[in-house]
């Protein structure tokens, strides 16, 4: 398809007028297809289709008094990787594959107040505010896309990551999250969720500096400490707890309950980390029995965590059959009973 055909589409849509450049369509396909293997021709009409939808369906209008062509920011002041962008998109932009489709959210500051648009800086829909946000550096905002829900919240310029603080018990689904940069050069971190969640659901968010500390959007710093070659942490006011290692996060709510907090595995090297209740004592690891030859445990570190004197461990095994290599850690509370994690 070339770009006269691409013309004469969207001259024939019964959508308002909107300005859109057939060849940055063309070109953004081309972007897209060194990146997804997709026919950049289906991707990039697709999403410009969308767009119109949007549009007809009843979105707010489309706001062409500042158009310009997707850049980097030059107010940008911050080299986070947390802000590292593919360098075909803006940097107040955000490119999201969760839910139902693959979408790009311009992030712009009005008036101090964080907001979203659906769509890139040469086509965009504003969309609608269902939640407000608050802190002490400034102001974030909530939408719902589709089968989506889209959050923006200011962060400091050296955070390396950020995470949204969600009620127990809500499920978001998948969950994608990146930093961005205003024009204004204000810096927030951007969460987009798989199912919608309603704002009272979201109890605040966190994120981790280059400095080492974790802060919540309530002020609070968390205890942490260096483990595993990542951070530990613990939010004792909001109780809440969890992890930042390398290929490996988790988090949870209340007290440390059986200590385990997340796992994963890659190229047959299991990982796995998590926080024991105040006063345990680590007994150590505890192969299978029937794998007791195809498995090794690597590492097996542990340290206080908090004022409250919690531990936070970290374990790592291999398995040099293809087979399982995960391995229980064995540990004993304050009261004196022995418990596998």
């Amino acid at each position: 398809m070339n770009t006269s055909e691409i013309e004469r589409i969207l001259q024939d849509s019964p959508a308002p007028a909107m300005r859109v450049d057939p060849d940055h369509v063309v070109d953004g396909g081309r972007r897209r297809v060194a990146r997804s293997r997709l026919a950049y021709v289906g991707a990039g009409l697709a999403a410009a289709l969308l767009v119109l939808v949007a549009g007809v369906a009843g979105w707010q209008s489309y706001d062409t008094r500042s158009l310009q062509p997707a850049r980097h920011s030059p107010t940008a002041r911050t080299t986070s990787p947390f802000f590292t962008h593919d360098p075909t998109v803006a940097t107040n932009q955000f490119q999201s594959s969760v839910g139902s489709g693959t979408a790009t959210y311009s992030i712009v500051e009005r008036s101090g107040v964080l907001r979203i648009r659906r769509g890139d800086d040469r086509s965009y829909v504003d969309l609608p505010v269902v939640g407000t946000f608050r802190n002490q550096a400034g102001i974030g905002t909530s939408t719902n896309d589709h089968d989506r829900t889209v959050v923006v919240v200011p962060v400091p310029a050296d955070t390396l990551e950020a995470s949204l603080d969600i009620r127990s018990g809500v499920d978001p689904g998948g969950m994608e999250s990146g930093g961005v940069i205003t024009r204004s050069g204000s810096t927030a971190a951007v969460f987009v969720t798989e199912h919608h969640i309603a704002p009272s659901a979201v109890k605040g968010w966190w994120w981790r500096t280059r400095s080492g500390e974790v802060v919540a959007s309530t002020g609070e710093h968390a205890a942490t400490v260096g483990i595993g070659g990542g951070v530990m942490y613990q939010f004792v006011g909001q109780g809440l707890y969890g992890m930042s290692l390398p290929g490996l996060s988790g988090s949870s709510h209340g007290a440390p309950g059986d200590g385990h907090l997340a796992s994963a595995t890659r190229n047959r090297v299991w990982t796995t980390a998590g926080i024991l209740p105040p006063g345990s004592t680590i007994l150590g690891p505890v192969v299978p029995p029937s794998r007791a030859r195809a498995v090794t445990v690597d590492a097996v570190q542990h340290a206080p965590l908090g004022p409250d004197q919690t531990v936070a461990w970290f374990m790592r095994s291999r398995s040099t059959d293809g087979g399982s290599g995960s391995v229980s850690l064995r540990w004993r509370d304050a009261a004196g009973t022995v418990h596998l994690s």
